[in-house]
């Protein structure tokens, strides 16, 4: 989802920038319609969690259709979409803090030698169970012992997982319903209709 930056930072050749502080043009950009309109005309990237990344170039961003809107619903959408970019970035941040912290605890040795990197399944430490987690973890730091051998560091481990967990699962299904009514309103601008709609969905969800 596209995000509205307000500490000047930099990106590099994959990352894609539009000046200025539009949050309805942020909403609307974030819309499944214009990511449908997306899937159509962009050049796809790469196939990740079994969603589709394209290479959001001016040529192809240019060309998305951006709909009339009176102030009442700009300004929910807007606002809608602000919402949705600090419920984005707390995710974020929760989710990195927690990746940080298996690394510290986990990623080196008795030197302080770092011992490799969190692989794809450690990183999304909140989609897995302990039991999991704890293969993703041998396999990332190439560890031959389970980190959590000792019985006590499990205990420890476990509801502290578990809290954490339960905090990202709180923000993504805030996210969701957020993302939901943009959607709605959204359609609605466009005018599309129930079947067009469901039409879409399936295109983009796949």
């Amino acid at each position: 989802m596209p995000l509205m930056d307000h500490e000047k930072r930099c990106v590099g050749n994959t990352g894609y920038v539009i000046p200025g502080g539009d949050f309805f043009l942020l909403g609307v950009l974030s819309s499944w319609a214009s990511w449908f309109f997306i899937s159509k005309t962009a050049q796809p990237l790469r196939l990740r969690s079994n969603r589709w990344q394209y290479r959001l170039l001016a040529q192809f961003m240019e060309n998305i259709p951006i709909p009339d809107a009176p102030p009442t619903e700009r300004n929910a959408i807007a606002a809608l979409a602000e919402r949705c970019n600090e419920l984005g970035t707390q995710r974020y941040q929760l989710e990195e803090q927690f990746r940080h912290r298996l690394t510290q605890v986990f990623g080196f040795d008795d030197k302080g030698q770092p011992l490799g990197k969190l692989n794809e399944k450690a990183q999304e430490w909140w989609e897995r169970p302990l039991n999991d987690l704890v293969d993703a973890l041998k396999q990332s730091f190439k560890r031959k012992r389970n980190p959590f051998a000792n019985p006590t560091a499990a205990d420890e481990w476990e509801p502290y997982l578990a809290v954490k967990k339960s905090e990202v699962d709180a923000l993504r299904r805030e996210l969701a319903d957020v993302e939901a009514e943009i959607n709605d309103r959204v359609y609605r601008l466009f005018s599309l209709t129930e079947d067009e709609i469901e039409l879409l969905r399936k295109e983009v969800e796949h």
